[in-house]
């Protein structure tokens, strides 16, 4: 929970110096997720592909909640996530 709670601490401050760059999102995929997360030095990977997806889940909704992300692009990402999630479960 410490991570969570210092990443949150970080978005707070990356949200006021990149408002701008980080607002105009256009999720059509896990990896469009990555890259935005890339912009905060954020790299999510455990060698574990659920994990990878609960933790980025968690992620994207912290950021939607301090601000980082609009309405429908937080929405958009997590539909991603979830198909992802089902589509591993196939497997």
């Amino acid at each position: 929970m410490f991570l969570s709670s210092h990443l949150l601490s970080c978005f707070s401050f990356l949200s006021l110096c990149c408002y701008n760059v980080i607002m105009n999102n256009e999720f059509r995929s896990i990896a469009d997720i990555r890259k935005w997360f890339m912009q905060f030095r954020l790299v999510v990977y455990t060698k574990d592909r659920d994990m990878d997806l609960e933790l980025m889940e968690g992620e994207i909704k912290e950021a939607y909640e301090a601000g980082l992300l609009e309405q429908n692009d937080y929405q958009k990402a997590l539909l991603i996530i979830k198909q992802e999630k089902r589509m591993q479960n196939k497997e």
